[in-house]
C-alpha cells in the first residue's frame, strides 16, 4: 500500500498537535485546580448571542472538526485505502468491532442504571494521538499498520457522527428537520452536478448548522454531512484546503476544546468514584474492549475470506494497534459532555479517559518493545 503525500504531511502535523493537546490539557487541570477556576468558568459559560463560550466551541469551531474528518473520509473513499473495498474492509471490520465490543463492556457495566446512556463514550479513538504514538515507534512499525490505524480511527469517528446524530438527540424540531433535510438534497444535487465552488458548500454548511441547531440535532456533525457530499473525485486542489484545514483543526480548534472541556478537578478526587459502574465500563470499554473487538472481528473476516491481511502485517501488528485505538480522549470527551449532564460525573468520565487513554499508550509501548525483540 503506497502513502499519500498528504497522509505523510497528516503525520507530521499530528505530531506537534498531540504536544499542543498535551500542553493545553495541562494547562486546563492547572486552570481547574486552582484559584482561578471560578473565573475561568464564568468566563466560558458567559453568553455570547445566545450561546455561552463553551456551546460556540463544542456545537460551532467543532464543526469544523467534523468537517476535517468527513473530508478524510471522502478522499479516502475515492482515492486513498478506503477506494479498494478488498483493502478498505479489513479497518472497516476492525473498526466495527473496536465499537461494537466496547459498547457492549459499557453496557454490561451500567445496564438497568442511568448511567447506560454513555454507551458512546469507549466507542471513539482519536485520530490525532493514536497517529502521533504509533509514529513514535518509528521504521520499527510497518507502513500499512500506519494506515490500517488510520483508516480505522476515520471510520470509528464515522462511526461516533452516526451515534451523536440517533441517540443523543432528545426530540426533533420537525420543521427544521425538513428544512435540513431539503438543503442536504441540495447539497447532494450539486455534487451530482460537479459544482466545486467551496463558498458555495460552506454556505450550505453555516445553513445546515442553523438548521440542525434549531431541529434539535447536534449541529456541529453539519461539517460531515457536507463533507460527504462534496464531489472530492473532480475537485483538482485539495492540498489546498486539507492541509490549511488539517492545520487550523490541529493547532488551533481542538487545543481549544481540550482547554474548556478537559476541566478536571483532581483536588476533590475520590478513589471511590474509580470504581462506579461507568467508570469501570469506560476505562474497561476502552483499554481492553478495543484491541478485543478490533482483533476479533478482524480475524472472523478474516476466516469468512471478506478481508484479508497485506504482506506486512500480522495478527501482532494488528493487536498493537488496537491497543493503541483505546485513546479515545477528544471525541469521548465530546460524547461524554452528552452523556452527563451532573458536573461530578462528568468531572468522572474525563478522568477515566485520560486514564484508559495513558494506560493504552503505556501499555502500546511496552507491547511494541516486546514483540520486537521477537
Amino acid at each position: 500500500m503506497l502513502i499519500t503525500r498528504i497522509f505523510k504531511r497528516f503525520l507530521q502535523i499530528g505530531n506537534l498537535g498531540s504536544l499542543l493537546l498535551l500542553i493545553f490539557f495541562i494547562i486546563a487541570i492547572l486552570i481547574e485546580n486552582s484559584n482561578y477556576s471560578q473565573s475561568f468558568n464564568q468566563f466560558i459559560t458567559s453568553n455570547i448571542l445566545g450561546l455561552s463560550i463553551t456551546n460556540w466551541v463544542n456545537e460551532a469551531l467543532m464543526t469544523l472538526f467534523f468537517l476535517q474528518v468527513g473530508l478524510e473520509i471522502k478522499r479516502e473513499i475515492i482515492e486513498g485505502e478506503l477506494a479498494d473495498i478488498k483493502v478498505a474492509s479489513l479497518p472497516i471490520f476492525g473498526a466495527i468491532g473496536g465499537m461494537l465490543v466496547p459498547a457492549l463492556i459499557y453496557f454490561g457495566f451500567t445496564c438497568n442504571t442511568n448511567y447506560s446512556s454513555g454507551f458512546g463514550i469507549p466507542m471513539a479513538t482519536d485520530i490525532a494521538i493514536s497517529l502521533a504514538i504509533i509514529n513514535m515507534f518509528g521504521k520499527t512499525i510497518p507502513l500499512p499498520l500506519k494506515i490500517f490505524l488510520a483508516a480505522l480511527a476515520i471510520i470509528d469517528d464515522l462511526g461516533a457522527i452516526i451515534i451523536i446524530a440517533f441517540f443523543y438527540t432528545k426530540q426533533f424540531e420537525w420543521f427544521y428537520l425538513a428544512i435540513a433535510t431539503m438543503l442536504i438534497l441540495i447539497t447532494l444535487f450539486l455534487s451530482y452536478k460537479k459544482v466545486t465552488n467551496l463558498l458555495i458548500y460552506f454556505s450550505l454548511m453555516l445553513l445546515l448548522w442553523l438548521a440542525l441547531h434549531q431541529c434539535g440535532i447536534h449541529p456541529s456533525i453539519a461539517g460531515a454531512v457536507i463533507a460527504l457530499c462534496f464531489p472530492f473525485k473532480y475537485y483538482k486542489n485539495e492540498e489546498q484546503i486539507m492541509i490549511p484545514l488539517h492545520k487550523i483543526v490541529t493547532y488551533f480548534i481542538v487545543p481549544i476544546f481540550i482547554l474548556v472541556n478537559a476541566l478536571i478537578n483532581i483536588k476533590n478526587f475520590n478513589l471511590s468514584t474509580l470504581s462506579n459502574n461507568y467508570s469501570l465500563g469506560i476505562f474497561f470499554g476502552l483499554t481492553v474492549g478495543k484491541p478485543l473487538g478490533i482483533l476479533m472481528f478482524v480475524w472472523l473476516s478474516i476466516k469468512l475470506k471478506w478481508a484479508k491481511l497485506s504482506n506486512q502485517l500480522n495478527y501482532k501488528y494488528i493487536t498493537g494497534a488496537g491497543i493503541i485505538a483505546g485513546i479515545g480522549f477528544t471525541m469521548s470527551i465530546f460524547i461524554s459532555l452528552l452523556s452527563f449532564n451532573n458536573q461530578t460525573e462528568l468531572n468522572t468520565a474525563k478522568l477515566i479517559i485520560t486514564l484508559a487513554g495513558l494506560t493504552s499508550i503505556i501499555f502500546a509501548t511496552v507491547y511494541f518493545k516486546l514483540i520486537n525483540r521477537f
